[in-house]
């Protein structure tokens, strides 16, 4: 009996422990393929937007009359300018470049003759003043940025004195120049850094001399010389 009794607990002891592992291995199976629900999960993802480039003229150059009337023998000077603003948020600014529609820029309205362009004393470099000998005549430009004297082209800066192309100062109405051939696109303004949002604005003043007595001789009338700004994002 105490034999039968033995046998018959160990029996229930081996149900016991096949039970507890089955039970084991269920639970482990479950989590194994069931979803973890007791986690937080992430989601990671962009939204991203483009801010285009602009460049515009603000304000436009207007028609310019040069004054006064240059007596034809005796000679004279004659000066206008005009104004444009440009406006970009390119991160490196702009360049502007002037250019006419003739060799010689400026033609007579209803003729053939021209007023020559003129020729700095220096050739490449603009001259400081504006000088016009007996028997001469010349038309000629100037340059000056009024929000930011560094954005002048470098060919128009001066150092203060009497000398162009070299230094950092922008003086209105000094340093004038233009090329033999008034037809090559001539840069005038560099700027490197965005501009206001009114602008940034530029002066451009020209001018025609004729000394006593010009040859050739001048006939009477208009003349005028057609001109292009383009403006290009650095």
């Amino acid at each position: 009996m105490i034999m039968k009794t033995s046998l018959h607990i160990s029996n229930l002891s081996i149900d016991a422990t096949s039970a507890a592992l089955v039970f084991t291995l269920s639970l482990g199976l479950f989590f194994a393929f069931e979803p973890a629900v007791t986690f937080g999960q992430t989601d990671e993802f962009t939204v991203q937007a483009s801010i285009a480039g602009e460049l515009s003229f603000v304000t436009t150059a207007d028609d310019i009359t040069l004054t006064p009337a240059i007596p034809g023998l005796t000679g004279g000077f004659a000066n206008g300018s005009t104004t444009v603003a440009v406006n970009t948020n390119n991160p490196a600014g702009y360049s502007m470049t002037i250019v006419f529609d003739d060799v010689t820029a400026m033609q007579q309205d209803s003729g053939t003759s021209t007023v020559p362009n003129y020729a700095p004393v220096g050739g490449a470099t603009p001259d400081y003043d504006f000088a016009m000998a007996a028997g001469e005549a010349g038309f000629g430009y100037t340059v000056f940025s009024n929000t930011n004297a560094g954005d002048t082209d470098s060919a128009f800066l001066n150092n203060g004195s009497d000398t162009c192309g070299t230094g950092s100062t922008g003086t209105l109405g000094k340093c004038w120049f233009n090329a033999a051939d008034a037809t090559v696109a001539a840069n005038i303004v560099n700027r490197t850094s965005p501009t206001p949002s009114t602008g940034a604005t530029t002066t451009l003043a020209f001018q025609v001399g004729v000394g006593a007595n010009p040859n050739p001789a001048l006939p009477t009338g208009f003349y005028t010389a057609t001109t292009t700004l383009t403006i290009t994002d650095n």
